[in-house]
């Protein structure tokens, strides 16, 4: 099958994107309730096993980058879709807090074996606009996932708390069975398998502002950590809303960050300017700010809804300056999923332990000193560029 062929067999990629991030979705809005409701546990309590699945797969995406090369993409996502699945449908079967975690945990893990090959196969071969068209539908597709899932598992919760966790195991046992047909009707769909060829006679040209949006997704996802695992307690302790009624909050959010997954993928003013790297961290701050001095459901779904565009923004940043120019992409999407999960562990973990015991208000100044000093570093690491 020659390169164009491959490249051409996306789809297959996109498609599996979307069904994958849908069912962290269901499991990650969840167990905010599951684990509330069965065994009455705090902010502090479901940010901390929030921080622990996060903490494997940024384990994973850290250490395991030999055996996934060892494996190939094709078969670590074989495994990783297997893995999930299993670990997700043992979880209603525990009655044990630490073992639920601990399964969780074992998601997060076999996580990190999907999302940097499957990246890192996207990206090879495509510079500038054809990288940034690549990304506007790689982010169309796992973001479209990640919108809908909070709103569905709202829904269902109210039915049955267990039925999403059940339902988000099924998804990965298609997958794991949709691989098996894929490798076994297209025998040379090896995505990333060859990922570049004389890798020794390529040069390296990494963008200097990869830092730079590294730092931006950190801080758009302690901010987002926040959100996914504070905010719905919050709103259903301090508001009194239901499940599905803050699902429908997240989903409103999720569906701006899809819009603007699609405005930065198909444009390209921002390729390669600094300035606009140091806007959006600006802008972040700025939220933050806005959040700690107000919590009324009047301010806070609008900001939580303007933080849509920024988020897509800063992901789509770290994404296109961490692999531009690269030889070696699937280490690349490595420290991008790095990055991005130390913001998470900051924001459930963190901002669950403060919340707790203090505000959301302090929580959100938590969160605003952090992006401040994200913005620091933007500031001299790029200030020669």
């Amino acid at each position: 099958m020659s390169e164009k062929q491959l490249i051409k067999k996306t789809w297959i990629l996109y498609l599996a994107s979307f069904t994958a991030n849908f069912g962290i979705g269901l499991i990650n809005f969840t167990l905010v309730f599951y684990v509330n409701t069965k065994f009455d546990a705090g902010s502090a309590v479901v940010g901390g096993m929030s921080a622990l699945w996060a903490v494997a797969y940024l384990a994973g995406c850290l250490f395991l980058n030999s055996f996934r090369k060892w494996l190939n993409p094709g078969k670590a996502i074989l495994l990783a879709s297997t893995l999930m699945g299993l670990s997700l449908i043992s979880i209603p079967l525990f009655k044990s807090l630490s073992l639920l975690i601990a399964m969780y945990m074992i998601f997060g893990l076999s996580t990190s074996l999907y999302w940097p090959p499957l990246m890192g196969w996207l990206s090879r071969g495509r510079e500038g606009k054809k990288l940034g068209n690549a990304l506007a539908i790689f982010n169309l597709s796992w973001s479209s996932g990640l919108a809908l899932s909070p709103y569905v598992a709202g829904l269902i919760i109210r039915t049955n708390l267990s039925l999403p966790i059940y339902i988000a195991a099924f998804l990965y046992v298609l997958l794991m069975l949709s691989f098996l047909l894929v490798t076994q009707f297209i025998k040379d769909f090896k995505p990333g398998y060859t990922e570049l060829k004389n890798i020794d006679k390529t040069v390296d040209q990494s963008s200097p502002l990869r830092l730079s949006g590294w730092i931006g997704v950190l801080s758009a996802y302690l901010f987002f950590g926040t959100i996914l695992f504070v905010f719905p307690l919050f709103a259903k302790n301090e508001w009194h809303l239901s499940e599905d009624k803050i699902g429908l909050i997240l989903l409103a959010r999720a569906l701006v960050s899809v819009i603007g997954f699609q405005i930065s993928g198909y444009s390209k003013w921002w390729h390669n300017k600094k300035n606009q790297l140091l806007i959006s961290q600006g802008l972040l701050l700025l939220l933050c700010v806005l959040l700690v001095i107000n919590q009324t459901p009047s301010v806070m779904i609008p900001a939580l809804i303007i933080f849509g565009l920024l988020f897509a923004h800063m992901y789509t940043n770290s994404i296109f300056h961490g692999v531009s120019g690269s030889i070696h992409r699937e280490k690349r999407m490595a420290i991008h999923e790095s990055f991005l999960t130390i913001g998470v562990i900051a924001g459930s973990a963190g901002g669950g332990f403060i919340y707790e015991h203090a505000s959301i208000g302090i929580t959100f100044l938590y969160c605003a000193l952090i992006v401040f000093t994200g913005l620091i570093i933007q500031l001299f690491s790029s200030k020669n560029y």
